[in-house]
């Protein structure tokens, strides 16, 4: 998705979820469906309130059903 910004479960404090709008609802997902990172991300994120969705599948079903990405840098 256009905006979307990688934001590893493992780079997820309390002081880094702060600095994020309250106001969005986050979308969290992993490489496929036998990665966790997804889930952490999610927990993490509703443990400080926020408003937060798993995309089922992760990022491999997004691609095969072939939705766009784009790379960065």
């Amino acid at each position: 998705m256009a905006g979307a910004v990688h934001f590893s479960h493992h780079d997820m404090t309390p002081e880094s979820i702060a600095a994020l709008d309250p106001s969005v609802v986050y979308v969290t997902y992993g490489w496929g469906p036998g990665c966790n990172g997804g889930v952490r991300a999610a927990a993490k994120l509703a443990a400080q309130g926020l408003r937060v969705k798993e995309m089922l599948g992760g990022i491999e079903y997004w691609n095969r059903q072939g939705f766009p990405t784009e790379k960065i840098g």
